[in-house]
């Protein structure tokens, strides 16, 4: 995997009151390497993609510890229960608006399961990684 850095971000990193001015901030494999001022010289192992940042606010993803993503919408019809198929399209829809929202982890308290899991890490539904109890 490439590497990606994020230039003059004002980063919220949650462990202070304020937020870090004009960041630059290294992605390595999915993972931050690396956190400096904008300007310092930060060391990119391979050839990193660049994205400037500025007037934007960088922080971690939200977490959500209750969500239900299959109780999506209103059977139309009582007697005529909705089709499961129509029922994971309608939660794919929610999960891929979670993640446009910040929430990179959700735990589904009572609905979805492992196969809606597997469905996101296999790329098949855009989502945040999913719990399900």
């Amino acid at each position: 995997m490439s590497e990606l850095l994020f230039r003059n971000a004002r980063v919220v990193d949650g462990m202070g009151d304020m937020a870090l001015e004009s960041t630059d901030v290294l992605v390595h494999e999915g993972r931050i390497v690396e956190i400096g001022e904008s300007g310092q010289r930060l060391t990119a192992r391979h050839h990193a993609d660049v994205l400037d940042l500025r007037g934007l606010v960088l922080m971690p993803g939200l977490i959500d510890a209750h969500v239900h993503v299959t109780a999506v919408a209103l059977d139309e019809d009582i007697g005529r229960p909705m089709p499961a198929s129509l029922r994971v399209q309608y939660a794919a829809a929610e999960l891929e608006a979670m993640l446009g929202r910040g929430f990179t982890t959700v735990r589904d308290a009572g609905g979805a399961d492992a196969g809606y899991r597997r469905a996101i890490e296999l790329g098949l539904i855009d989502g945040p990684r999913l719990l399900v109890a």
